[in-house]
């Protein structure tokens, strides 16, 4: 199987296993990686005769074996049960049968709640563990199509050295979104029903200018109290304006933002759907720079990635 995974974090690896008629002869595998490292040296690496042994017994008699059960060693030698990559992005992990007859229904790697503990008992579990939340982050290299003046700007200090940027013609902000706008893009985002999202955009204002700070932020699907919100194709937006106040003090290149000063909005959203949903920005003010766009269900749900201004946050791609 394929996973994500930070460089240099230190991960628990669990299965939960269990052994056909809770035979102890029922109950191992085998268990290697492509990139593994053990004290930086590659360790358990597919390809090789190295793997980590995960045994369920917890004794030679297998008197713990009752149904399911989470394992991450053998009980006769000692082993690493805990490695780290030396990458960050997708890594892959092998299991192999050892003894045939044993059944694997989830396997958890953790690096913070089940580092030093197992999600559940060796016997007579009934864990299902829950599937973390996780932030959709997309940068403006993900955006495949811009319309109108919208253009793709190589910056070194952007996601990906490339930002998304309306050149300063002088043209007057909008007071509404636009329900068929001509200065757009959208994006594509994958979401699950029923969550909080909160929604950050990190902007850049031409010449620090206030008159170039802010944006439209539509959604296909979006509610807010269980009522349609900013709904592409009408003239309701989140507007998300950079300066945080009249004089614009805050705005020195690249900041975060997900509202404006001057009034309230909502800036937490939810979708009826699990899925794909689809994020429209519209030009309010031209002159304005966009590189990353955060919808949060955990870690920004409150807080931003990083300020206002002076900014030089890029949020990992989970």
């Amino acid at each position: 199987m394929t996973f994500d995974a930070h460089a240099g974090a230190d991960y628990t690896i669990w299965l939960r296993l269990k052994a056909d008629a809770n035979s102890k002869w029922n109950d191992s595998v085998w268990v290697q990686f492509s990139d593994a490292l053990v004290d930086g040296v590659g360790k358990y690496q597919i390809g090789s005769g190295n793997g980590l042994l995960v045994n369920l017994a917890t004794d030679a008699n297998a008197t713990n074996l009752n149904g399911w059960g989470w394992q991450n060693t053998a009980y006769w030698f000692t082993q690493a049960t805990t490695v780290r990559f030396a990458a960050n992005g997708p890594h892959t992990m092998r299991v192999q049968v050892r003894e045939d007859g044993v059944a694997i229904d989830q396997i958890v790697l953790s690096p913070n709640q089940y580092l030093s503990s197992s999600p559940g008992p060796t016997g007579g579990d009934a864990t299902i563990v829950i599937k973390p939340l996780t932030d959709v982050v997309t940068y403006g290299t993900d955006v495949t199509t811009l319309n109108g003046t919208w253009t793709r700007v190589a910056d070194a200090t952007a996601a990906g050295s490339s930002r998304l940027s309306t050149s300063d013609a002088g043209v007057s902000n909008t007071s509404a979104a636009l329900a068929s706008p001509v200065d757009y893009f959208d994006v594509t985002v994958q979401a699950q029903a029923g969550m909080d999202y909160t929604v950050w955009l990190r902007l850049q204002a031409e010449a620090n200018s206030k008159w170039n700070d802010s944006v439209w932020v539509q959604f296909a699907d979006a509610f807010v109290s269980g009522a349609p919100a900013y709904q592409i194709g009408t003239t309701d937006g989140l507007l998300v304006n950079l300066a945080t106040d009249f004089n614009a003090t805050n705005l020195n290149a690249w900041g975060w933002q997900n509202t404006e000063y001057w009034f309230a909005q909502a800036t937490t959203v939810r979708f009826a759907t699990t899925g794909s949903h689809t994020i429209r920005v519209q030009v309010r003010e031209d002159g304005v720079s966009l590189d990353q766009i955060v919808l949060s269900p955990s870690r920004y749900l409150t807080s931003p990635p990083g300020p206002t201004g002076g900014d030089g946050t890029i949020v990992p791609k989970p």
